[in-house]
């Protein structure tokens, strides 16, 4: 039987992973390109389901925070001439502090963003900034030293994603703070837009940003545990070392798979308060990924033997 035949599809190798270590002698022949693309599959599956989930355990929330916000801003509406605005007072700034730590804080053109109490994004669970002409969200990671940001112009239908630092944000926001409107052509008066409407735009917002920090945090987690596996048995190698370095690379991005999913439950059910994102991930891999290495390492030996 040829290697290729021998190579499993995505979801035979995900489900071999969550039952246990035999499949391991089979998946640490894959080829690497293989193996990067179902550690990208993981992440972005349980991306999407981690963020599905955050956004209907919201609805309740979601439904509350509307009806501040019409009390504060009294809808939205989609103007001409100053783009897209609160209904009410549209050339001053609005702030309304939102369920589960948020903060949504309405600026007008030309100017920056002004928090209510607070010296910065980060003392927020997460930020959104409207602009006449787009929206800044902006989540803190959990280390709290960078934020997932996602930008979008009003009219575009696939927006922006980085990683930043505080210093970062802040140019983010100026640029934002010069964007000019770009009025629609389809739009030939002032559209008010209703709560149903408003609260199916939050949701997806809330959707985007949610998988957003979701997969930065995932991706850095399992470049990190690359770094440290790989880099120890590197320098603990010997002799009686089978693995070679690209089945322990193999090996760490399809152990991290069954942690990462655990993590991703964490996170969607708001556990991170008890083990955060990062530390369920490491525990479960480091776990996993000893177990499989020294059973393939046994296996081997035994064989020589």
């Amino acid at each position: 039987m040829s290697e290729k035949e021998k190579a499993l599809s995505y979801f035979p190798a995900m489900a071999g992973c969550f039952r246990g270590t035999a499949v391991f002698q089979t998946l640490i022949g894959h080829s690497m390109l293989r193996t990067i693309w179902h550690a990208v599959l993981t992440v972005i599956l349980l991306g999407i389901a981690t963020a599905v989930v955050q956004v209907v355990r919201l609805d309740d929330s979601i439904r509350e925070s509307l009806a501040h916000f019409q009390a504060e801003f009294g809808g939205v509406t989609v103007s001409e001439d100053l783009g897209v605005v609160p209904a009410v007072e549209p050339e001053k700034s609005h702030y309304l502090l939102l369920n589960r730590g948020g903060v949504l804080v309405y600026v007008p053109a030309g100017k920056m963003p002004v928090l209510p109490d607070k010296s910065s994004f980060r003392d927020f669970r997460y930020g959104i900034v409207w602009y006449p002409a787009g929206i800044v969200l902006a989540m803190p990671t959990a280390d709290g030293e960078r934020y997932v940001v996602n930008t979008m112009s009003f009219g575009e239908t696939v927006g922006v994603r980085e990683m930043c630092d505080e210093a970062g944000l802040q140019q983010i926001l100026q640029k934002m703070k010069q964007q000019k409107w770009d009025e629609p052509e389809a739009l030939e008066q002032d559209y008010k837009f209703g709560p149903a409407e408003i609260k199916a735009a939050v949701k997806w917002i809330s959707g985007v940003g949610y998988f957003g920090i979701f997969f930065f945090e995932s991706v850095s987690q399992i470049l990190m545990c690359l770094l440290i596996f790989v880099g120890f048995f590197t320098l603990t190698s010997g002799r009686s070392r089978t693995l070679k370095w690209g089945e322990l690379v193999r090996i760490a991005l399809y152990a991290g798979c069954p942690a990462l999913a655990v993590a991703a439950c964490f996170t969607a059910l708001d556990l991170t308060e008890i083990l955060s994102f990062g530390t369920v991930y490491v525990i479960g891999t480091i776990g996993f990924f000893l177990v499989i290495v020294n059973k393939i390492e046994q296996a081997r030996h035994s064989g020589q033997a």
